[in-house]
């Protein structure tokens, strides 16, 4: 695939690539990419570079079959407002009351102030699950 799609696959939380796709895709897989490849192994040379990408599902899901769809669009959302502190995006997209927000973020031990873009796949689970 595209070496730039394989590094948002990949991606952590915090780097510039992270994003929806790479919460989604590791909320029900293990990435790895294995090896990249250069855009002149092909023929005709294509204009960007590949990877090849090794996805392995996890052993147990993190998500019921109920709450995949659901929690992608949760995810997508939540992305929509990257830039954001995550008390103002939980406000705004699931809980109106700044008060229960708060705490619901308090409990579940996440900084208010903490944008989407870091926020880990699983602390995002919780998160969902939380507002639910």
């Amino acid at each position: 695939m595209q070496r730039e799609v394989a590094a948002r696959l990949a991606a952590a939380p915090g780097s510039n690539d992270y994003g929806a796709l790479s919460v989604n895709v590791q909320v029900s897989t293990s990435v790895r990419i294995v090896s990249r490849v250069s855009a002149g192994s092909f023929h005709p040379r294509p204009s960007v570079e590949s990877a090849i990408v090794l996805l392995t599902p996890l052993a147990e899901s993190a998500l019921g079959a109920d709450e995949e769809d659901p929690f992608r669009r949760f995810v997508q959302a939540a992305f929509g407002m990257r830039r954001k502190q995550l008390l103002r995006v939980t406000r705004e997209l699931w809980v109106p009351d700044a008060g229960k927000a708060s705490t619901i973020l308090a409990e579940l031990e996440l900084e208010a102030s903490l944008r989407p873009e870091v926020v880990s796949p699983a602390d995002f689970i919780r998160l969902f699950r939380a507002t639910r």
